[in-house]
């Protein structure tokens, strides 16, 4: 079963317009920084491929998030994660506790940085949540190069990016087990291509990568999104979301919206929107 929930920002769609048939949609569960807010929940994304849900990273609310919107937990079999910040995964005990809960069968992927792999599953089993008292297959995966994610048939490919790099001095003085992984990551499902940027160091990062998108779905806390813009113009991006929103940047990137000057399709991510592909 298919839900369809309107969010306050697509109040002027019409139900039957929302339970047309859709193959892909996304649904924002949290666009906040990693500053705390009261406004918005952290980093949390759903992308719903003909009913098979993927989640990219898991903030803190997001499994409230995930319940608001009326999604069905037997639907989600894979969740990855960008990098280990905790504003990207500090709800991902309870989502998987939620899981369990529900009695959701079948197999969970959890897609890691390899550097969180052995202390993210110690840190499962610390909250009790052993394989042998789940009613699912929970695997731990290393990101890799590129994959096929279970149940659809979409590709995955994880772009390292440098946002941790500040760090790199710090893990190597004090002996660290940290690698500094942080993973964007690019999406083919269905002749649809999307790009989730995750949290980068600058736009260098990413910018080799975003010719021919349907999607972007982009941070805008570590650069200036009028930067962001001029790149874009000169690339085939039907639609740019941005989220990843810090408190005092809001109005900035606001007036930047408005002021865009590119014709390029923009949306300001809302906790709660669900973006039609």
């Amino acid at each position: 079963m298919r839900w369809c929930w309107l969010s306050p920002s697509a109040k002027s769609r019409t139900a039957e317009n929302c339970f047309r048939k859709m193959a892909m949609r996304l649904i924002i569960l949290g666009s906040a920084s990693g500053y705390p807010t009261a406004k918005r929940t952290n980093s949390g994304y759903i992308l719903d491929i003909d009913d098979s849900l993927i989640l990219f990273d898991c903030g803190s609310g997001v499994t409230r998030a995930f319940m608001q919107a009326r999604l069905n937990p037997h639907l989600l079999n894979n969740i990855i994660i960008s990098h280990t910040h905790p504003d990207h995964i500090s709800d991902l005990p309870q989502m998987v506790q939620m899981m369990k809960l529900f009695r959701k069968t079948g197999t969970v992927n959890i897609y890691l940085p390899d550097e969180a792999l052995e202390p993210i599953g110690k840190y499962l089993k610390a909250c009790y949540l052993y394989q042998e008292g789940l009613p699912f297959e929970l695997r731990l995966r290393p990101v890799v190069e590129s994959w096929k994610v279970d149940k659809t048939e979409t590709t995955i490919r994880s772009i390292a990016n440098n946002h941790l790099d500040d760090h790199a001095e710090m893990v190597g003085e004090r002996g660290y087990f940290n690698k500094t992984q942080s993973y964007s990551y690019a999406l083919s499902s269905g002749g649809k291509r999307i790009f989730y940027s995750g949290d980068i160091k600058s736009l260098e990062d990413i910018k080799s990568d975003l010719d021919d998108l349907d999607l972007l779905l982009v941070e805008t806390t570590h650069f200036n999104v009028g930067d962001l813009f001029e790149i874009a113009a000169a690339r085939d991006i039907k639609k740019i979301v941005l989220t990843h929103i810090a408190d005092e940047k809001e109005d900035e990137i606001k007036m930047a919206v408005e002021n865009n000057k590119f014709g390029l399709e923009l949306i300001l991510a809302r906790d709660g929107d669900i973006i039609f592909l």
